[in-house]
């Protein structure tokens, strides 16, 4: 995103302190779901909330000294903090850019109808359309997946009946678990209407208790079956160069994206 902010750029190059162009808040430090292959099991999913006032509040500051977005993701599952459908709608009257990740569960037609326009995009992290490899990935309760179908179906709605401009799109992780059904996938969020399907790799975390070893390279051809059911309408992005790079060294040593983006977790800290 940095080729859209060269202004930024050219400030912290000369030296001068400067605010993030982007900023990823946790809302929540828990979660409903247990995912096999969540990054941050090791923190404990442990039940902090941002406080609405106080993030608010920071936000209203930062909006005023070039923060362009902020996405609504972090440790847990963000619409568990009951102020969120709030937070959203105060982050885009501040002229900031907003959007969130969700498992998608608890983003019912309430909220939808509450926030759903505050948003320039939702991600849904959906590991499966298949109850028993869902449940076995995501590990929530029995049902959380009619639920996933019928929210999604319901966002699709309200933001064609309202014109939204909210883009909606689904990211699952390529694992050996539903790495057969995916086709499926594909198939049902295209007939739902959802704008974009993500097929990503799994990245180890260097902290994270699951650990997995993934030979993607069985897997590429996998792409051509999906990508068929892409439409203009409805795009599908395989990651495969990610996959080839997955036990490649990185080219650098340093990473100097961090003055440009920055973190704000359920508990406050930056």
């Amino acid at each position: 995103k940095l080729i859209y902010h060269p202004e930024v750029v050219s400030r912290w190059l000369k030296g001068e302190n400067i605010y993030p162009i982007e900023i990823e808040i946790s809302p929540s430090g828990t979660c409903n779901h247990r995912c096999i292959f969540c990054a941050v099991d090791y923190i404990g999913y442990q039940p902090n909330f941002l406080k609405k006032d106080v993030i608010l509040r920071d936000i209203r500051h930062m909006s005023k000294r070039g923060l362009k977005s902020v996405i609504c993701s972090g440790e847990g599952e963000p619409l568990l903090n009951q102020a969120m459908p709030d937070i959203a709608n105060e982050i885009k009257s501040c002229g900031v850019d907003v959007a969130m990740s969700t498992n998608g569960v608890l983003f019912t037609k309430e909220r939808i109808a509450q926030c759903l326009g505050a948003f320039s995009w939702v991600r849904y992290s959906i590991a499966s359309m298949k109850e028993d490899s869902y449940n076995r990935i995501q590990q929530g309760k029995e049902g959380d997946l009619d639920r996933v179908k019928e929210n999604l179906s319901e966002a699709v709605r309200f933001k064609k009946s309202n014109r939204l401009m909210t883009t909606l799109g689904v990211q699952c992780l390529l694992l050996p678990d539903n790495v057969e059904q995916l086709p499926y996938m594909a198939k049902t969020l295209k007939d739902i209407g959802v704008d974009y399907l993500t097929i990503k790799p799994y990245s180890q975390h260097l902290h994270s208790n699951n650990k997995f070893e993934i030979d993607y390279e069985v897997m590429l051809e996998l792409e051509k079956q999906i990508k068929e059911y892409a439409t203009d309408d409805f795009a599908i992005y395989f990651r495969a160069a990610a996959m080839k790079k997955m036990h490649h060294e990185k080219c650098y040593e340093q990473c100097y994206g961090l003055p440009f983006m920055t973190h704000i977790d359920a508990e406050g800290n930056v």
